[in-house]
């Protein structure tokens, strides 16, 4: 227990934390007619395999690790790419690209 000369120290409950990282992705692009949407999650939720993808520069594998094969497949044949995602997240973010 801190006295009342210890500064306080901040503390965050790690439940509530995770909850508003993933309630709020860092990237949503929907695409096609029933709102499906490739999601970049918050970098902090990155699982190794993930973050070893992004910071190697293989973007389009972390991308498939964070939405599935099936979605990713979809997305690309509506047209997106690694690239465009990439793109949205610099506009989106101002921010240094995806893995970097």
């Amino acid at each position: 227990m801190a006295d009342e000369a210890t500064p306080a120290v901040p503390s965050y409950r790690l439940e509530d934390f995770l909850e508003t990282q993933r309630a709020t992705p860092a990237l949503r692009v929907p695409f096609g007619d029933d709102g499906e949407a490739i999601i970049v999650e918050a970098p902090v939720l990155w699982t190794d395999e993930i973050h070893a993808h992004m910071i190697t520069g293989n973007i389009r594998a972390g991308l498939v690790a964070m939405n599935g094969t099936d979605r990713w497949e979809r997305f690309e044949a509506a047209g997106g790419s690694w690239r465009i995602v990439n793109a949205l997240y610099d506009k989106a973010k101002g921010a240094t690209p995806l893995g970097e």
